[in-house]
């Protein structure tokens, strides 16, 4: 007896075969400015980009809500004292680490500072920086709105090569900054993130 057995498979014709997957680059929205924490090694994120009149503010903590990718958005108003976020009614029941930011001088750097910090005298790590702008765009992932706070070496390595290149120079790869530590180190968790 004679057992006769076919495994064939359909082959797709020469040049059918499935596109491969490309990655596409997600487009940053479109901020005049962005705000973002220093320190807190990824345990606490605050992310403020504003727009003309609007704001988007994502929020990150590894305590309680631990925030999303999307963002609360809003309007606000801004004087030369500082920033004050207006909350949508439908959201007023939501919890942020600041609603009001005050523009403090730390070493010559201009930075946001929430009233309530300042009145109980905590330190700068909580603070928000401004953040360069075109670097934002290049390393912008909306699932990871806080890349630049946990990384600040690769805004000040964009900044490095875009000032190397425009003068004509190469351009050497930035090393990272060296974070002060807070007053509060103790009470303040370490960055879960390995160096790279």
């Amino acid at each position: 007896m004679v057992t006769a057995v076919s495994c064939e498979s359909e082959r797709p014709s020469e040049g059918s075969a499935a596109p491969e997957e490309v990655p596409t680059k997600v487009e940053s929205p479109e901020y005049k400015e962005v705000w973002m924490m220093q320190g807190w090694g990824g345990y606490m994120g605050v992310m403020l980009g504003l727009k003309d009149n609007d704001f988007d503010y994502y929020f990150h903590s590894d305590v309680g809500s631990h925030g999303n990718p999307t963002p609360l958005t809003g309007t606000y108003t801004r004087n030369e004292k500082g920033i004050k976020l207006i909350i949508p009614k439908e959201h007023a029941d939501v919890d942020l680490y600041a609603k009001e930011w005050q523009f403090v001088n730390d070493k010559g750097a201009l930075m946001l500072a929430s009233l309530d910090d300042l009145k109980a005298g905590r330190d700068s790590g909580r603070w928000l920086r401004k953040v360069n702008l075109s670097a934002f765009k290049k390393y912008y992932d909306p699932n990871n709105p806080f890349l630049l706070q946990m990384n600040p070496h690769l805004e000040l390595e964009f900044a490095n090569q875009t000032e190397k290149t425009e003068q004509g120079g190469a351009y050497e790869p930035a090393t990272a900054p060296q974070l002060k530590p807070s007053s509060n180190d103790n009470a303040t968790p370490k960055s879960k993130l390995a160096p790279r």
